[in-house]
């Protein structure tokens, strides 16, 4: 499926939308591996440094933004983050 790309400012909901979805399918399977014990010290690793990379990104992108879509540009890092971790942690089965 192609990435989809928001562009109007009114599409903030369905980005915070696909955002919540993919971070709850994300903590579902991260915790299912910490509760078996396949979590690897890679994984752990990958959950603090995903989260300073977001940060970073989204603060840069919401200071280069038309005042009208930062919020969006400022989302957009952490929905990318979101999901490609849902997609790589559906892989790992």
């Amino acid at each position: 499926m192609p990435r989809q790309r928001y562009s109007q400012p009114y599409m903030l909901p369905f980005m915070l939308a696909e955002l919540t979805i993919s971070a709850c399918e994300t903590i579902a399977r991260r915790t299912t591996l910490i509760a078996t014990g396949q979590c690897s010290a890679a994984e752990y690793r990958r959950m603090i440094v995903e989260k300073t990379e977001a940060a970073q990104a989204s603060m840069f992108a919401a200071t280069r933004a038309h005042p009208v879509t930062a919020a969006m540009a400022a989302m957009a890092p952490w929905l990318d983050s979101t999901r490609a971790n849902a997609k790589r942690l559906r892989r790992k089965r």
